[in-house]
């Protein structure tokens, strides 16, 4: 009986061993797995951020590649994809890219470098560029919200209000819709069709070859005295952003707190001002020191003509009709110079004998006194003056006998401290003209003065990019792969 009773315990015991062998067996295998699915999960977290950490790292050092002499010049941030060369393309940039990652991923300057290599084990498989934004798509917006946020820094919103009060007075007062050459001619059609004779041979056989008629018709240049310091710079259209076909790219915009609206405009016009040549005030970079490019680089802007004097001409034929339709409204407000030139036109009408033609006399008489003033003014603005948008009877210059006997304009003193400049007629003249077009000559103005600097001949600005969206694949272990898809940009 004893022995079997011992015999029962040692079998009782003996399986109590082997239930404990069976759990630890158990326990061990779950926690085996568990330790190696948690290896294989850190080796996978480890190559998808270090595939993470090497792409950041190698687009933001394409983003460093600025295009140094553009910042320099002009305040923007671009990355010039053809890198000095004539060809743009996406190939140049994943080039560098590539040289960026591979050096990353093989880390031969890391401390340790056979563990991390171990770590990681991955090399790069593809780059994919899926979309970028130039300085010239979408009418260059991306240049214009860079132009507007560089120049925040340095002007405040007060100043910029000022040009909205003229703008304001401007539209109005109606002097935009005033066409005073078509008003004279139709006025003078009505003096011929009533007395058989133009206004300059009403009382003389010959007419005046010089009036003011004839001088606003061919433009205020005709009334500088120095024409020949006027500049004589040309350029050939065809090869600068706004005539040139561009490289294509798209699948990106700019972003939304972007908002391109009334007040980014003006910022974008004072850049403008801040950053291109004028006429008085030429731009004294390399492209005038070097007699490349154009002189008057907010005329071109506004005129966009391939001659710096077409160019001025053009713009200060536009400030000659707004002056002219200014002072016409000026005529109308002033009670003196109106009753005056109803006298003078009944006395004419009576001369003539014939009482019907009062009223279009009177209103040639006011055409042409507002011609001759405005011929005035123009010329006081080139010469560094300053005239009001409407002006007070006692800052008028011409007399009505001298204005029907016209008397060029000389370099001279004015009276008038007050009012605009040229430069701010400019600013005007710029809210006239769409953004867009205005942005894409901004481009061909820096081209002019980027391609006169050293190795920057070829220089582009639709192969200057803001932003990029790519696609990178990493291959990692048993040929696993890591892809990457993000968008970079200043």
């Amino acid at each position: 009986m004893n022995s079997r009773r011992s015999m029962a315990c040692s079998v009782r015991e003996g399986l109590g061993k082997g239930y404990l062998t069976v759990f630890l067996t158990l326990i061990l295998t779950v926690m085996l797995s568990f330790s190696m699915t948690l290896i294989v999960s850190a080796g996978e977290n480890t190559r998808r951020f270090a595939a993470e950490c090497v792409t950041d790292i190698g687009m933001n050092s394409i983003l460093a590649e600025y295009h140094r002499e553009l910042l320099e010049q002009y305040n923007v941030f671009f990355t010039d994809i053809s890198y000095g060369t004539q060809v743009i393309a996406y190939e140049n940039m994943t080039e560098h890219l590539k040289n960026y990652i591979n050096h990353n991923l093989q880390g031969d300057d890391l401390f340790m470098q056979g563990v991390y290599g171990n770590l990681i084990h991955m090399e790069l498989d593809n780059i994919a560029v899926n979309g970028a934004l130039s300085a010239c798509e979408e009418g260059g917006i991306s240049l214009r919200r860079q132009a507007v946020d560089a120049i925040k820094q340095d002007v405040g919103i007060t100043y910029l209000e000022k040009t909205g009060e003229w703008l304001a007075t401007l539209q109005s007062s109606g002097i935009m819709d005033i066409n005073l050459l078509e008003k004279q001619k139709e006025a003078e059609k009505k003096v011929v069709e009533l007395t058989g004779k133009k206004m300059g041979t009403l009382f003389e056989e010959e007419e005046q070859e010089d009036n003011a008629v004839t001088f606003y018709e061919a433009g205020i240049l005709n009334l500088v005295a120095d024409r020949e310091e006027l500049s004589s710079r040309e350029i050939t259209l065809s090869q600068y952003a706004s005539h040139r076909v561009h490289f294509e790219s798209g699948g990106l915009s700019v972003p939304e707190s972007y908002a391109d609206d009334f007040w980014d405009e003006l910022f974008f016009h004072e850049y403008i001002m801040s950053y291109t040549g004028h006429y008085g005030e030429e731009n004294s970079g390399s492209a005038y020191e070097k007699n490349f490019g154009l002189a008057y680089e907010t005329e071109y802007l506004l005129a966009g003509k391939a001659k710096d004097i077409d160019n001025l001409k053009a713009v200060a034929g536009q400030i000659l009709a707004i002056r002219g339709g200014a002072n016409l409204i000026a005529l109308m407000q002033d009670e003196g110079k109106k009753q005056y030139v109803q006298i003078l036109a009944f006395s004419m009408a009576s001369l003539l004998g014939i009482p019907e033609a009062e009223e279009v006399l009177e209103e040639l008489l006011k055409i042409i006194w507002a011609m001759a003033e405005a011929l005035y003014d123009v010329t006081i603005l080139l010469q560094g003056g300053r005239i009001p948008v409407i002006k007070q009877p006692e800052e008028w210059h011409y007399s009505m006998e001298n204005a029907l006997n016209f008397v060029r304009p000389e370099s001279g003193q004015t009276k008038i401290t007050d009012g605009l400049s040229y430069e701010d007629y400019l600013r005007i003249l710029l809210c006239f003209h769409g953004k867009e077009e205005l942005t894409m000559r901004m481009a061909d103005v820096m081209e002019m003065n980027i391609r006169n600097t050293p190795g920057n001949e070829n220089f582009c600005m639709d192969g200057c990019f803001e932003s990029f969206r790519v696609q990178i694949v990493y291959r990692g272990e048993r040929d696993k792969k890591y892809t990457i898809d993000r968008t970079y940009g200043y």
